[in-house]
């Protein structure tokens, strides 16, 4: 049933969860102010834990890891326990190190998800220190104080495009 709930949610669209993530993040009990009930304060906004840490678990994730960890024969943990391993240990010595792909794979789609994210940082950043570049892009494609786009640092902050040959 957990598992079911789990592909039940990769099935939610992303832009239909903003409103209770960001209220779950404004509303952290003790950080930024807030006493034991989440009152009183601002939570994580404004902080890097509302940057990393909505984005650092998600079903795609728990179910990549799922069918990994799956895929391991279970020889080998039949093997691992003769020799009189713990399920701990199993864990840690046998099956983790088989499911490193996994975890890089899961890292380097996070992290990609993460980077081209435009409204979630947006709406829980305003400190410029803050920024992630598609947001401070963006910043800069806003007339400025001398009233114009800043065409030479949006052009040092924008990716090339692939060359065409």
């Amino acid at each position: 049933m957990v598992f079911l709930g789990f592909v039940a949610m990769l099935m939610i669209p992303t832009y239909t969860k903003i409103v209770p993530q960001f209220l779950i993040v404004k509303l952290m009990p003790l950080f930024g102010g807030n006493n034991i009930l989440g009152e009183g304060g601002s939570g994580w906004i404004n902080t890097w834990w509302a940057l990393i840490v909505p984005g650092a678990v998600t079903p795609f994730a728990v179910f990549l890891f799922r069918q990994f960890y799956l895929s391991i024969p279970h020889e080998l943990e039949e093997a691992a326990r003769i020799d009189g391993l713990g399920e701990w240990r199993i864990w840690g010595q046998i099956a983790s190190p088989l499911v490193k792909p996994a975890f890089v794979t899961v890292a380097l789609l996070t992290f990609q998800e993460s980077f081209n994210n435009f409204l979630w940082p947006l709406l829980v950043t305003t400190h410029d220190d803050l920024r992630v570049i598609q947001v401070g892009l963006t910043v800069l494609k806003q007339a400025g104080e001398s009233g114009g786009t800043q065409w030479n640092l949006l052009m040092a902050g924008t990716p090339p495009l692939p060359a065409c040959r």
